[in-house]
């Protein structure tokens, strides 16, 4: 399945939840590349065999064949594609495998945040090229390597700091989730999923996960200074809770808004 778009740079994004699939491809319509998408690991594979795809990105945990499980056949059939997992806290066991064989080049804990995802897709290409240049080329061997030394130093910095702000948000006593600007939930703790009786948001329509009066609040912050904070209280269950959602402009360069959503219980 492809986006539409026609480019030479290709990235196959792999997970049997067809909402996770859907959500990537959004945040990534407006790129110079073209996204395709398959449901499990044995179709990922069959894609692979006809399309020129530089950059893989999966799920761990899927049935029949796992992420890591799909990068060890993918490193010895097309080992010049640059892989990325998709995770959540608790596989660990599958990321310590992959990890360890070599067979992964970044990890991206679930949920993700939007520009974060993006800089670390764009990354990947960028990584694959320096190792086409490295195989082409023996003559910048070593500024190439320098380069990549680099590279591997500051993913390794930003994926423990991406690590540390996701655990530490679990830890809030707040419903913390995020929005993307077509309304779908993009990042939600385990408050958030607690709260509205769910094991993941993540990947969902705002207005078909969350009841209607938070939808509502989200449409109010449409005209918002950014960050202003508009409010709202709503009764889930027997308690109320005060909504607050913020308008942020995540990226500069792309010019476009998420919302920031946080609920806390109120005491009468």
């Amino acid at each position: 399945m492809a986006a539409g778009k026609k480019s030479n740079k290709h990235v196959l994004v792999v997970d049997d939840e067809r909402n996770v699939v859907s959500s990537i491809r959004r945040i990534c319509r407006s790129q110079d590349y073209e996204v395709i998408t398959a449901l499990s690991g044995p179709e990922a594979l069959r894609l692979l065999e006809v399309n020129n795809v530089q950059v893989l990105v999966s799920d761990q945990r899927m049935p029949g064949m796992s992420g890591d499980a799909l990068f060890e056949i993918v490193e010895e059939k097309y080992p010049e594609v640059t892989r990325v997992l998709l995770t959540g806290y608790t596989a660990l066991e599958g990321i310590t495998r992959a990890v360890n064989n070599g067979s992964v080049y970044k990890i991206i804990y679930k949920p993700w945040h939007n520009d974060d995802l993006l800089e670390t897709i764009q990354a990947a290409f960028e990584f694959h090229e320096i190792r086409k240049l490295q195989a082409d080329s023996s003559v910048a061997r070593e500024k190439l390597l320098e380069s990549l030394d680099d590279k591997v130093h500051e993913l390794d910095i930003y994926n423990k700091r991406l690590e540390l702000s996701m655990r530490l948000s679990n830890y809030l006593p707040i419903a913390l989730l995020g929005v993307s600007e077509d309304l779908f939930i993009v990042e939600a703790n385990n408050k958030a999923n607690d709260l509205f009786g769910t094991r993941r948001l993540v990947g969902h329509k705002l207005n078909k996960a969350l009841p209607h009066e938070i939808f509502s609040l989200v449409k109010d912050t449409y005209n918002a200074e950014l960050e202003e904070r508009v409010s709202r209280e709503v009764t889930l269950g027997e308690k109320k809770y005060q909504f607050t959602c913020l308008r942020l402009e995540l990226s500069s360069h792309t010019n476009t808004h998420s919302y920031l959503l946080y609920g806390e219980t109120i005491n009468d």
